[in-house]
């Protein structure tokens, strides 16, 4: 069961998530950037490597894998946002970036949904 952030209006969360879990091609797309992301986060190095890397070079690359981790996921939280933007938009919600409450509540409850 997912807990909902108190700031998050119950009557648009849910008509954002149904209209969300009902478009079979939007859960489609979102299945598969949360399958990129699993993938993605396969290939990273651990904390563990990171703080064990004494040797310079592998230290120097160890940090540039994470750098391009953290890229990938940036990319795929992008395509995520993108995916989404349109249900937002038809429910008058203009402005959507990943650290609004109402964004971050429906993204967890819907990683949870597909996990």
């Amino acid at each position: 069961m997912t807990t909902f952030t108190p700031a998050v209006p119950d009557t648009l969360f849910g008509a954002l998530m149904a209209d969300i879990l009902t478009d079979a091609a939007l859960m489609a797309q979102l299945t598969d950037l949360e399958r990129r992301r699993a993938d993605t986060w396969a290939h990273a190095p651990s904390p563990q490597d990171l703080r064990r890397a004494t040797d310079e070079e592998f230290g120097a690359t160890l940090r540039r894998e994470d750098h391009l981790l953290r890229l990938a996921l940036d990319e795929l939280d992008a395509a995520y946002l993108e995916a989404l933007r349109p249900v937002f938009a038809a429910r008058g919600v203009r402005r959507v970036t990943l650290d609004m409450p109402l964004v971050r509540a429906l993204t967890q409850a819907l990683w949870d949904h597909t996990a």
